[in-house]
């Protein structure tokens, strides 16, 4: 009876939700699986508030389903959207890795109380053949 009663993992509940969607970068191909690659990272982008300068995708490890695609982003955005957009690729899906990350204030935002950042980081994920 008490067996019963229980729920989730030792009794526990999730607060929240567990993300959803795939883990892996779905495409036809690499190029595909890219593109939406270089859609989502723009999105988060353009909804914490900061501006796409540059967006370059890395294919070459990606040629084979399971390789891996990266995507390196130059952009301006403040403090608190920044850290949204880490945020929401840490806790997204599909599962991506940030390998590198550049930021520093924006050219003329010096002396600004709240400047803005020009950063860059590069991000990668593993594709699979999907729809």
């Amino acid at each position: 009876v008490q067996l019963r009663q229980r729920t989730g993992l030792a009794g526990l509940r999730l607060a929240v939700a567990p993300p959803s969607g795939s883990a892996a970068i779905e495409g036809q191909t690499a190029t595909v699986a890219g593109a939406a690659l270089q859609q989502r990272i723009g999105a988060l982008i353009a909804s914490a508030g900061g501006a796409v300068l540059s967006s370059e995708l890395d294919l070459r490890e990606g040629a084979a389903e399971g390789g891996k695609i990266a995507l390196v982003v130059s952009f301006d955005i403040d403090q608190n959207g920044f850290q949204r957009v880490l945020y929401e690729i840490e806790a997204g899906m599909p599962v991506l890795t940030v390998d590198r990350l550049n930021a520093q204030t924006a050219p003329g935002e010096e002396k600004s109380a709240m400047p803005r950042l020009r950063a860059q980081f590069s991000v990668s994920g593993v594709w699979r053949v999907g729809s």
